[in-house]
């Protein structure tokens, strides 16, 4: 429907549109959108698939959009409905993440400890019906406050939608030679290494928070405040699913992936924690957009009972957010034996040059050559280890052993290597021309 009231041909301007003409419009532009609100409130008895809850989502969003567009934000008859739209857009992601990830679970391998089957499995079954609970209740909000803007809300059928039969699949007969397979298995080792150990890292990176949880709905604002931040939960999940993207395209195929089940096993359980930061990104969104219009007095009263708030925050922090936790802490357990596997630990024991001093500015060379080859080292003063890949603490432990000249790293013998011909060359404070070719990364 055209909605100009001057033709599609008029000149480009603002016009004002009247609510009665906006909302007969919408009637027309929701005709997907409620097929598939039909669909899911159908099959919600039954169980709810992936496709129809993304499709609700990808539904809502383009409502959304249409609203904005007309400025709806800006309208006191319609600021409410738009902001119902983004609680169902937001609820139906993070359910299909959900649902998506139960449905993923028979195609990970399960890690011997036996976390998934009693752990995650009974946990997100709970998520899922609980989150399942207050899509339907949003949806009800929804279409009361859609009706009361007297836009159409037609009675329709829900819309089945196509069926993916299973793909016959063709022989996967496509094996190197057993040279080719040996040449290439000594760069997929060291890919695999340095995978499990950006694995670690990220677990590290985790707020101890996700893991400790809230007693109490004030407790609970309070981690959503400090540690759980879209900004946050958005850029680890970016983290998590590089992660499994460069899994898929660098080790997935490779004959240590075939052979050892520890692999694929760590994949399996980082793609579970991915799922699991993915549904907390979409829940932090929907607080944080909660805090910001509860602020609007007109709304703030509909928006209240709408949605349970308090347990919303609770589940995100006591489930969702500790599984993630929980998962990426699975995963680097089970790394630290695979990385020893497939690298060559070694140590060496170097002594500072008479004319070097450990502050920050060499430390962050010690700091970008371990990060640069992408496996564990520590480095050891006065009997006291720390992880070399963090600046921070080799800065605490060069600070509590300012006398201290013998260093000793401890990692693959590769980076080693590297380390020895660094401290040789002065570690940058004789300036970086003194570094040898071997290190023009540093350079850059």
């Amino acid at each position: 429907m055209d909605l100009s009231p001057l033709g599609p041909q008029a000149a480009p301007r603002r016009s004002l549109l009247t609510e009665e003409r906006f909302a007969a419009a919408l009637g027309q532009e929701a005709e997907e959108f409620l097929q598939v609100v039909a669909r899911v409130r159908h099959r919600a008895e039954r169980g709810w698939v992936e496709r129809d809850l993304y499709a609700l989502y990808r539904q809502s969003t383009d409502l959304e959009r249409y609203l904005d567009h007309h400025g709806a934000s800006d309208n006191q008859s319609f600021a409410l409905l738009r902001e119902l739209l983004a609680r169902v857009r937001w609820l139906a992601l993070s359910n299909s993440t959900l649902v998506h990830l139960r449905g993923r679970l028979m195609v990970y391998p399960p890690t011997p400890d036996g976390w998934v089957r009693e752990r995650l499995v009974p946990e997100l079954q709970d998520c899922l019906e609980r989150l399942g609970k207050l899509l339907l209740r949003g949806l009800e909000g929804l279409e009361a406050e859609w009706r009361c803007r007297h836009a159409p809300w037609p009675k329709v059928e829900p819309v089945k939608l196509a069926e993916t039969p299973p793909r016959p699949m063709l022989a996967a007969d496509m094996l190197p030679s057993d040279v080719a397979r040996e040449e290439a298995n000594q760069g997929e080792m060291n890919a695999a290494a340095r995978w499990a150990w950006r694995v670690q890292r990220l677990f590290e990176s985790l707020p101890k928070a996700f893991a400790e949880g809230a007693k109490d709905s004030a407790q609970a604002a309070a981690v959503l405040r400090e540690h759980l931040r879209e900004a946050q939960v958005r850029e680890l999940e970016a983290r998590a699913h590089n992660l499994q993207s460069d899994y898929d395209t660098q080790i997935r195929g490779c004959q240590d992936a075939k052979e050892d089940q520890v692999l694929p096993m760590l994949r399996g359980a980082t793609s579970q924690g991915l799922h699991l930061l993915e549904a907390a990104t979409a829940l932090t969104h929907l607080v944080e957009r909660h805090e910001n219009y509860s602020r609007i007095p007109e709304a703030r009263a509909s928006l209240e009972q709408l949605l349970p708030w308090e347990e919303l925050r609770l589940l995100l922090v006591n489930q969702i957010a500790k599984l993630a936790y929980e998962a990426f802490e699975v995963a680097s357990k089970q790394s630290v034996g695979l990385i020893e596997r497939l690298t060559r630990p070694s140590f060496v024991e170097l002594k500072l040059p008479d004319d070097i001093q450990l502050h920050a500015r060499p430390l962050s060379l010690v700091v970008r050559v371990v990060n640069h080859f992408e496996t564990p080292v520590e480095m050891e003063m006065g009997g006291q280890r720390a992880s070399a890949a963090s600046m921070m603490s080799l800065l605490v432990l060069a600070g509590s052993h300012p006398n201290c000249r013998e260093l000793r790293f401890h990692g693959d013998e590769r980076v080693l290597a590297a380390l020895r011909e660094l401290v040789f060359a002065g570690i940058g404070e004789r300036g970086m021309d003194a570094l040898p070719q071997s290190l023009d990364f540093l350079r850059t």
